[in-house]
């Protein structure tokens, strides 16, 4: 009787580090695997209220939603006091770098917006979390030549078709200087295109474009449009109250864009013109505050944003580069009225259609005192077009299908 008195205590012992294996084990069998992802952006990704950075802060928050735990990496000019919560809620860890600010590396044979965003910091968190990379342009990657880890998975985000992108800025610039140093960073990309695109598992391709030009050449292509961040189309009145001119004002092409349409506003003093945007610099702010009938405000926020979309009777969307859908294409239209664009905004038919074209500046004057007469009546057809074949979910999955390979 003692014996097994003694023997019974001893299962007691026993019987609570089983129970917890036991526990922890059934726990383990139904958890889903934790899948991890480190995303590089060229820029903070908040607000986003300009170009690329649109499609990297909606494409983050797309991701978060399906599970993934995401290492945001952002290079920036100045490191922000803090993270927004917009930002925080959907990411697991964010870092930031500083640019690089000698003007010597103009001289080095890696283009210049990749080379002022190398880290050895960088390299160093790449290294603690064990987990895919997605490079946010090319002008991210130039950390790739000195990864350790061979075998790490690396995905690319193909923003643009960089060397067409610098060719286009050189041909808008105005200033000389800057005209012949976007001409050698298209050269520069030209090759560097040819040496990195092979290194990715996959290049996520925004456009047709874009998608076949890298098919053609690397064959790991994969066409995944641009996220955007809307759910569905508003239901808005008739009437807005301006025309809207919206984006970021420091690139050359928006410069162009703007300049001449500040000069087709001066000939139509009937019509008022809002620009936003929060990177204006000082002669495009002169430029504005000599016409009576043309503003600048700045974006600051997503919110605010749409409330100036949701404000505008119509947007004046032009660009001098032929490089796809324009992201802001798809804020205009899922949350303002009339569109009014030139044939580098989008390539794809089915959003042409849903937009006032004009080929030329005659012909978008032309439109703007159209559409200014008209009612606006396109939900119910934006609706058809825009919900069914560019949702964010959507293309989230078909990412993580093609990373996690599941």
């Amino acid at each position: 009787m003692g014996d097994f008195f003694i023997l019974f205590l001893s299962y007691l012992r026993v019987l609570p580090a089983f129970l917890l294996i036991f526990i922890y084990l059934c726990l383990r069998l139904n958890l889903p695997d934790v899948k991890e992802l480190h995303i590089i952006s060229f820029n903070y990704p908040y607000p986003p209220s300009y170009g690329g950075i649109i499609d990297v802060y909606y494409k983050i928050k797309a991701l978060s939603d399906l599970g993934i735990k995401i290492h945001l990496h952002c290079f920036v000019d100045k490191i922000p006091v803090k993270i927004d919560p917009e930002v925080e809620e959907s990411t697991e860890n964010v870092f930031f770098y500083e640019k690089k600010k000698n003007p010597l590396l103009y001289f080095s044979e890696i283009p210049f917006a990749a080379v002022i965003r190398d880290s050895d910091l960088l390299l160093k968190n790449l290294e603690k979390i064990d987990a895919p990379i997605l490079f946010e342009g090319l002008q991210t990657t130039s950390v790739i030549r000195f990864l350790k880890n061979n075998r790490r998975e690396l995905y690319l985000r193909h923003h643009n078709n960089e060397a067409e992108y610098y060719k286009g800025l050189s041909i808008s610039e105005k200033n000389i200087f800057k005209k012949i140093v976007y001409r050698i960073e298209s050269l520069k990309y030209k090759e560097y295109q040819k040496k990195l695109l092979k290194k990715f598992e996959a290049v996520f391709c925004l456009s047709e474009k874009e998608y076949n030009e890298v098919e053609t050449y690397s064959k790991n292509a994969q066409l995944i449009h641009i996220f955007h961040g809307n759910q569905s189309v508003k239901q808005l009145d008739k009437k807005g109250n301006y025309f809207l001119f919206h984006g970021d004002l420091t690139t050359a092409d928006n410069k162009r864009a703007l300049v001449e349409t500040i000069d087709l506003f001066k000939t139509l003093p009937q019509y008022k013109l809002v620009v936003a945007s929060d990177r204006a610099g000082e002669d495009i702010k002169k430029r504005i505050s000599a016409v009576k009938n043309i503003t600048l405000t700045p974006i600051l926020t997503t919110e605010n944003l749409h409330h100036l979309l949701e404000n505008a009777h119509a947007n004046i969307l032009i660009s001098y580069q032929n490089s796809g859908t324009k992201v802001k294409l798809f804020n205009t239209l899922y949350n303002s009225r009339f569109v009014i664009i030139n044939g580098n905004i989008t390539d794809d038919p089915a959003l042409t259609d849903l937009c006032l074209y004009g080929a030329d500046m005659a012909e978008i004057r032309q439109q703007i005192i159209t559409s200014a007469e008209k009612d606006y009546n396109d939900s119910e057809k934006r609706k058809e077009i825009l919900e069914k074949t560019h949702s964010d979910h959507a293309k989230a999955e078909e990412m993580v299908k093609i990373i996690f390979k599941n």
